[in-house]
């Protein structure tokens, strides 16, 4: 062990994140504040706290100059650190997971929302539009985890399975929803996470690469 802050939270951490300089971490807890950490510094105490939300936090991201926590009472909250603005989208529903994803290359900047009436939401983040709403995979009593590259949506589910759905060409069902384009099976548990390959938006070769974990102790590398 390197190092260990315990003065930030005062209940369970259920989340954490870090940025892509390895210099600041935040933390999500139960007792319903985020946490930034900078580990460059020899100090144990947050450089701040926010405390927005009105029950847990369960996921945070990061990107160059934002922080975004999602909580139990249904809001996405993305604080920008170097403006100090902080904007709150209201899904409805506990969230459960989110992931960002940018590409200058793909000029795309979108953020996937899991929540716990199982659906994910893809919000395009230029102008915090729902890009649409994907179900058919089980999400109501856990956290399930999804990832997103831009092109495609995936998540775990209750039911065992990993769900996939096509962003480019979405087939929509009676409800208004995108219908999934794979149901994956191979794990006997509850799917908690996924992760799809960090090259899998611009290498055709790794297009369908990803992860999945679940319950049952097994970890899936899909190719």
């Amino acid at each position: 062990m390197q190092r260990k802050y315990t003065s930030g939270h005062s209940q369970r951490v259920d989340c954490v994140a870090i940025n892509k300089e390895a210099s600041v971490v935040v933390s999500g807890s139960f007792d319903k504040t985020v946490a930034v950490w900078d580990i460059r510094s020899m100090q144990h105490m947050p450089l701040q706290i926010m405390d927005d939300a009105k029950d847990g936090i369960s996921c945070v991201a990061m990107t160059d100059t934002e922080v975004i926590a999602g909580s139990i009472d249904g809001s996405v909250r993305t604080y920008d650190i170097r403006a100090g603005k902080q904007v709150t989208d209201t899904m409805g529903q506990p969230v459960v997971s989110l992931r960002t994803f940018s590409s200058d290359i793909l000029q795309k900047s979108v953020m996937a929302v899991a929540c716990m009436d199982s659906t994910v939401q893809l919000i395009d983040r230029s102008n915090v539009s729902v890009m649409g709403t994907f179900a058919g995979h089980l999400c109501k009593n856990y956290r399930i985890q999804c990832d997103t590259n831009g092109k495609m949506v995936a998540s775990g589910s209750e039911d065992g399975y990993v769900y996939v759905w096509n962003c480019l060409e979405p087939s929509i069902d009676y409800n208004g929803c995108v219908k999934y384009m794979s149901r994956l099976s191979g794990h006997s548990g509850i799917v908690n996470a996924v992760a799809l390959h960090p090259h899998s938006a611009f290498d055709s070769s790794k297009a369908n690469a990803m992860l999945s974990a679940a319950s049952d102790g097994s970890i899936i590398i899909w190719k």
